[in-house]
């Protein structure tokens, strides 16, 4: 063989090694937004049943409402408690940060939410996940809520 093929055959081992280990690399990540968007999904479809399933037993959401130079702030039991209202969440797309280590997440990036099809307020949140077995489990959400200098 000559030195140009032996390098061929090198290069292209090469290349598919790092595409396979970047593959691998991102899985975790893929996992915990796939938990993220069937968060979402289920708001969309009011389907508490589905939005129970993500969280852990003692998930907790934390708010703060900022209103001009005024915040307030509170908590409660993250629950799929959605009313009569449709709802609506998303994060911006391209502006989510996701990071895993070990058996721990987050999910963390500016979002809007919409009730009944109108906008209604903008905000940051941060999803913090664990691993429990095979699943990804929510544990906490961390928002805000903005109705001024939201971007829609």
């Amino acid at each position: 063989m000559d030195l140009q093929y032996k390098s061929l055959i090198i290069l292209s081992s090469l290349l598919f090694c790092s595409n396979t280990f970047a593959q691998e690399a991102t899985t975790p990540q893929k996992e915990v937004m796939t938990v993220i968007d069937a968060f979402m999904q289920a708001i969309d479809d009011r389907n508490a049943a589905a939005f129970d399933a993500l969280m852990t037993q003692n998930a907790y959401s934390y708010r703060i409402v900022v209103t001009g130079d005024s915040t307030t702030t509170g908590s409660s039991p993250l629950k799929g408690n959605f009313g009569k209202d449709r709802l609506k969440e998303r994060f911006r797309e391209g502006q989510i940060s996701i990071t895993v280590t070990d058996h721990i997440a987050q999910v963390s990036g500016p979002y809007d939410f919409w009730i009944n099809d109108k906008f209604s307020h903008c905000g940051y949140e941060t999803f913090t996940l664990i691993k429990e077995k095979a699943d990804w489990k929510i544990t906490s959400l961390t928002y805000s809520v903005k109705r001024e200098g939201c971007k829609k």
